[in-house]
């Protein structure tokens, strides 16, 4: 009984140790407290700017909407009071965003300049006021919005900025970045610009991450970690983003030329462009910690040299925070010297555990095999609990972008169960030497790891360097000593580098990708735990499997617990989609859904046994599948088409306009000819056709213009010889409003999905041009 508690108890209190700190790292993840509205006139206060977001967030922003006019009257006026010379800079932008698809948006920023006393350049932050109409967009983007007018607010309380301030807040950011291409290509302020800040949103809760900045980014990441009070950020984030397709705002600047800082917070991703991103909702702290960032970034950037920031051939950085609210910065060219250095003392050390005979050459080897096992082992756990819900506990997937509700608990499910397997994994594939062995082999594994990030991603070689750096201390100290019953406890020690680095990264992963990146979570769970491998297999053995066994049932509860508790309310709602649309050519009309069933709401209109089919081309869906059901028509004012010029002199070009009666504010737009288009023209844009590859004998074109309300959209064809032109015509306006007897109130546990498609009303008519 003696021997076996010298085995287990030590082995028990050393993970208990680091449990217990990846615990106590992941409660410090959280944003500073909100500063109150009696605070000095200089500082950043969450509860004043509380009051633009509350003023502003009472309804969705769509473009076109009155409460998106209502919005930009407002920021003219806060920045106009403020004293900055102020205007709207509105002008439309047309892109062609696949071979048959055009898109053109009535474009209305809000620019505004403050000049300094002796500016070296201008220093720019933009956030934007549009929102999806699925949301009031509190956190996606008011509260960068408010958190600039409170800080600049603050700003110029103190002393005045050396340098230029521009404000941009930018419209049509959700439909494309249109807002910032337009300032950027076509403002005559946009070339003074020397430095950009840009606050965006992904959630409206959490700490106010920096994730994304541009190359040559060394000097203002020390900048970012001496200016502002709480820098929370990582140069992993920066490593991931530039490799994915995701943009912002911040992507616009970034790609021509500007330096600069992307900040969002990304916590609770089921507030994401969905009703539960409201004022009430949005966490204070994290309100300040967004405006911490831009009263900082001001103060340095306002009175900085601005011209001697470094262009994309400066050096980059690697930079972490190993506790908040401490930055960690470092050149990422010494990623591959740090990385040579801690091999190099593994090296060393593992030839002196083989000269003292506590290293087996084989037995080293033999950990890294097995390390190289449970990292599989972990994936296909983490893959196999994604597997289960997506097939059969569907149901936990009801909520935003198909993510559970209690994403917490089950990426814990995912630990434990990741644990319970590599503590079995561990235990079968016996060691030698009390583990230690294991152990070593374990840390070669990770030495090569941080030899590949720190060559081709160094802004992620953190977090194998200073791991493996604690851990080389760690085995230095186990192969000078002989047998020691201290060993579980000097592994635990020198595994928490590990788990402070490694525990908010694989939430951060989850946060980013949801559970669907589930193998991915699984593999950084083994990662981890490999570090305390010998603690796992010791326990494994010394229980007669009962530990394993108990991690697992554990887990497994868990997620039966998370599947037997979920279900809509009205603090998790599930989410649908439903549309209505009138044919005024056929006088037809129908209910409409892109959800695979109807829900108790939307079979109030569908019925109860809606059915798949096409949709229909009032809804303007190309080869769609929608649930779709007749509906009594409702008598609607069609879209105008006016025919404005026609020119058959060298085949045919025609131009017209085409407008919404009602004020809708999408116009889709379908032309067809029975022969090939030579060219599409937009707002006075040509676009040519004939000679284009892939276009060569196109014959139908999609064009979609946002913004234009009742105002007329210019569009203009050519074709060879005199064939007309089919035009299909649907304005969609948000909400049901327009029609005498809408839907009944969705109930609390339901919300509109957030797409550009749902809760919207659709008229067609066709024309020929």
């Amino acid at each position: 009984m003696g021997a076996h508690a010298s085995k287990t108890i030590p082995a028990l209190l050393g993970l208990l140790v680091a449990a217990g700190a990846g615990v106590w790292i992941q409660t410090l993840q959280r944003p500073p407290e909100a500063v109150p509205a009696s605070a000095p006139a200089d500082a950043f206060s969450a509860e004043r700017a509380m009051r633009h977001v509350v003023e502003l967030g009472s309804a969705p922003r769509p473009l076109g909407s009155a409460a998106h006019a209502d919005a930009r009257r407002y920021l003219v006026d806060q920045l106009e009071g403020l004293g900055f010379e102020t205007e709207v800079q509105e002008d439309d932008h047309v892109a062609r965003r696949a071979v048959d698809r055009f898109f053109v948006v009535r474009v209305r920023n809000v620019v505004a300049r403050l000049s300094g006393r002796s500016s070296t350049g201008a220093l720019l932050l933009a956030a934007h006021y549009d929102s999806r109409p699925t949301t009031p967009g509190a956190g996606d983007a008011l509260s960068g919005t408010a958190a600039i007018l409170e800080a600049v607010r603050a700003a110029i309380s103190g002393p005045p900025l050396d340098n230029d301030l521009i404000v941009l807040i930018t419209d049509s950011e959700e439909l494309g970045l249109n807002g910032a291409r337009v300032f950027v290509e076509r403002h005559r302020w946009a070339a003074d610009v020397r430095m950009v800040v840009n606050l965006e949103a992904r959630g409206n809760r959490g700490p106010a991450a920096m994730f994304e900045t541009r190359a040559g980014n060394e000097e203002v990441i020390r900048a970012l970690a001496t200016a502002t009070p709480y820098p929370y950020a990582t140069s992993m984030s920066y490593e991931v983003y530039r490799r994915m397709p995701n943009d912002t705002d911040f992507s616009v600047f970034r790609d021509a030329g500007v330096q600069g800082l992307n900040v969002a917070p990304t916590g609770n991703l089921a507030a994401y462009h969905t009703r539960l991103d409201s004022a009430a909702s949005l966490d204070r702290g994290t309100l300040q910690h967004h405006g911490s960032y831009a009263l900082g970034l001001i103060r340095h950037f306002g009175n900085s040299d601005l011209a001697a920031i470094p262009d994309a051939d400066g050096g980059d950085a690697v930079y972490f925070n190993p506790y908040p609210w401490k930055l960690v910065v470092y050149p990422a060219e010494r990623a591959l010297h740090l990385a040579g250095g801690a091999a190099l003392l593994y090296l060393v050390i593992v030839a002196v555990g083989v000269r003292r005979k506590r290293l087996a050459v084989g037995g080293v080897l033999r950990g890294l095999v097995i390390l190289l096992i449970s990292l599989a082992a972990a994936g296909l756990v983490g893959w196999c609990f994604w597997w289960l819900i997506r097939n059969y506990l569907p149901h936990l997937l009801f909520g935003p972008y198909g993510r559970p509700y209690d994403v917490e608990l089950l990426v814990g499910s995912v630990a434990l169960l990741v644990a319970a397997t590599c503590g079995a994994l561990f235990a079968w594939l016996r060691e030698s030497r009390g583990g230690l062995e294991l152990w070593a082999g374990g840390w070669l594994g990770w030495s090569l790891i941080n030899f590949a990030l720190a060559g081709f991603v160094p802004g992620a070689s953190y977090l194998t360097t200073w791991p493996l750096v604690g851990g080389v201390v760690g085995l230095l100290v186990l192969v000078v000593l002989s047998e020691t019953r201290w060993q579980p406890a000097i592994m635990a020690i020198a595994t928490l580098p590990t788990v402070i680095l490694w525990v908010p990264t694989t939430w951060a992963v989850a946060e980013a990708l949801t559970l669907a990146a589930a193998a991915a979570i699984g593999v950084a769970c083994g990662l981890v735990l490999t570090t305390v491998a010998p603690l796992l297999g010791t326990l494994h053995r010394a229980t007669g499997g009962k530990t394993s066994t108990i991690l697992m049932l554990t887990g497994v509860g868990i997620l039966v617990w998370v599947a037997a508790r979920s279900e809509p309310s009205a603090a998790t709602p599930a989410v649908d989609t439903l549309a209505y649309a009138v044919d005024t050519d056929t006088g037809e009309a129908w209910w409409a859904s892109f959800d695979p069933a109807p829900d108790a709401w939307t079979s109030q209109v569908l019925g109860e046994v809606a059915e798949q089919d096409w949709a229909p081309a009032a809804f303007a869906l190309p080869d769609t599948q929608v649930l779709v059901t007749g509906a009594d028509p409702v008598e609607l004012p069609a879209p105008i088409v006016r025919t404005l010029s026609d020119s058959r002199a060298d085949g045919r070009r025609v131009e017209g306009v085409v407008s919404s009666t009602r004020g809708a504010a999408v116009l889709r737009i379908r032309a067809e000819a029975s022969v090939p288009l030579h060219a599409v023209s937009i707002e006075g844009e040509r676009f040519e056709l004939a000679g284009d590859p892939e276009a060569e004998g196109l014959g139908l074109v999609w064009i979609t213009a946002y913004g234009f309300g009742s105002e007329e959209l210019r569009v203009g064809f050519e074709v060879a010889d005199a064939w007309p032109i089919e035009l299909g015509v649907v304005d969609q306006s948000w909400g049901f409003d327009a029609l005498p007897s809408p839907p009944s109130p969705r109930p609390d546990n339901l919300i509109p999905s957030p797409t550009w498609r749902t809760d919207s009303v659709y008229v067609h008519r066709s024309s020929l041009m």
